[in-house]
């Protein structure tokens, strides 16, 4: 997991250390482990918006693999076979679930969501590969609150921790920024 950082009621998206030599682009390896991506995520956490890049195509290879500008983007890591987040999925599948979230809230939702959203893996899901459950505390200072729970069954495999944490994500953004729960709609 997080080395203890859940324990302690310290975010995973509080440890991130400044990006060493900003600026300067230096070639990526073809696999990165998790622990590399941490301060990659929260350097991209405190760029602005307007100033972070978008995905881009590259013909950097023959094989013309796309490779995003974002800082501390790892998604395409996700859907190769010898990356580090694929090879030991399982063993690291809490804590990619975090880091995906920690991007997902910084380069899409402008960190509006909660630093620390609940993300729990469910067992008992079958056939459903996420679910985000929202509600609001009742009393006069109600406060809107949501959980993503993704399934241990469907969710095998990082591309789809992907895929799924990112709907859900949306989910939880309609109902926390936007005090919309429209489901699909």
């Amino acid at each position: 997991m997080w080395n203890g950082d859940i324990e302690n009621n310290k975010s995973p998206c509080e440890d991130g250390q400044p990006l060493k030599g900003k600026g300067v682009k230096t070639p990526r390896p073809n696999a990165i482990s998790l622990q590399e991506t941490t301060s990659r995520i929260m350097a991209s956490a405190r760029i602005p918006r307007n100033k972070l890049a978008s995905c881009s195509q590259s013909a950097k290879t023959e094989k013309r693999l796309r490779v995003c500008s974002v800082p501390g983007c790892f998604l395409q890591d996700l859907s190769n076979p010898g990356s580090h987040c694929v090879r030991y999925f399982k063993k690291n599948k809490e804590e990619l679930a975090w880091k995906l979230y920690c991007l997902y809230n910084s380069t899409i939702f402008d960190q509006k969501l909660p630093d620390k959203m609940e993300i729990i893996w469910n067992k008992k899901m079958r056939k459903t590969a996420g679910y985000c459950v929202t509600g609001q505390t009742e009393g006069p200072e109600a406060k809107r609150y949501a959980r993503i729970e993704l399934s241990e069954k469907v969710c095998d495999s990082a591309d789809r921790v992907r895929d799924t944490l990112i709907h859900e994500a949306c989910h939880a953004a309609t109902w926390l920024i936007n005090g919309v729960r429209d489901g699909h709609g």
